[in-house]
């Protein structure tokens, strides 16, 4: 007796090999939707970085004052809100400068965390601290904003 054998695929190989297919497809699907979430969280993340940078560098520069505030809106970027706090570290007349940027949802409701807030960077800087008088003049001229200048020993002439 010869056995009689076809060639090709029988049709229970062939829903296996379909029902794999689909499992795949939907793998697929799910990876991608998960890796666009991810691009929209890192592109909000590098612009609140850039929010950050620019107003920790408009104080530095002495183009905003150095002052804390809770909440305020970024001019050329609608949505996005900024916060800066300056306090003192108590030695060596060190501040610590806290900016924090973070997008702003229509309809959203205040979050008590900035850490529940969704695309919020900080950046903190040690600096000089704002309102200690400098050393070298001996004056004490305290409550006056400071600058990059101020920073790097105020100049050729001191």
């Amino acid at each position: 007796m010869r056995s009689c054998r076809r060639a090709g695929f029988s049709l229970l190989e062939m829903m296996l090999a379909t029902a794999v297919l689909l499992g795949c497809l939907v793998v697929l699907g799910e990876l991608a939707g998960i890796g666009s979430q991810h691009i929209d969280d890192i592109e909000g993340l590098s612009h609140a970085e850039v929010i950050c940078q620019s107003t920790l560098n408009e104080m530095l520069s002495g183009a905003a004052a150095v002052e804390s505030f809770e909440k305020r809106d970024v001019p050329d970027h609608p949505g996005w809100m900024v916060s800066a706090e300056v306090a003192s570290l108590g030695r060596d007349r060190v501040a610590s400068l806290r900016v924090t940027a973070w997008n702003e949802e229509p309809g959203q409701v205040e979050l008590d965390s900035l850490a529940a807030r969704k695309h919020a960077f900080s950046l903190v800087r040690w600096t000089r601290d704002p309102y200690s008088p400098l050393p070298s003049d001996g004056a004490s001229d305290t409550g006056r904003p400071f600058s990059l200048m101020d920073q790097i020993g105020g100049g050729l002439g001191r």
